[in-house]
């Protein structure tokens, strides 16, 4: 499970720094169909509906990232996040589900 955060020494990334490099990773590898990502989005919807997304807290007032019907990371920007799991993963940024957990779900 990976938290996207800076690591010790690591400056954070301005905004157009992280756009400019999700594109460079987007241009790399193949964008995902609907059909790659539909089976994740449901899953997701699944889990909101009957509140089991996270159900102890964990990911509560963040974004969290959902690759194969399965939280594969959490931060509190959804670009970073994004970047930081298509860099782990070698995969199209647009792969992942990123969706937002509210902290009543």
């Amino acid at each position: 499970m990976t938290e996207t955060v800076p690591a010790p020494g690591e400056e954070a990334l301005t905004t157009a720094e992280v756009v400019a490099r999700l594109q460079e990773l987007g241009a790399r590898y193949p964008a995902p169909t609907w059909d790659d990502v539909m089976p994740d989005w449901k899953w997701v919807n699944g889990r909101g509906e009957d509140r089991t997304l996270d159900p102890d807290g964990r990911y509560a007032d963040r974004w969290v990232a959902v690759l194969n019907e399965k939280i594969v990371g959490y931060a509190c920007d959804p670009a970073v996040l994004r970047l930081a799991l298509a860099r782990e993963y070698g995969i199209h940024p647009e792969r992942f589900v990123v969706t937002y957990v509210h902290s009543e779900w």
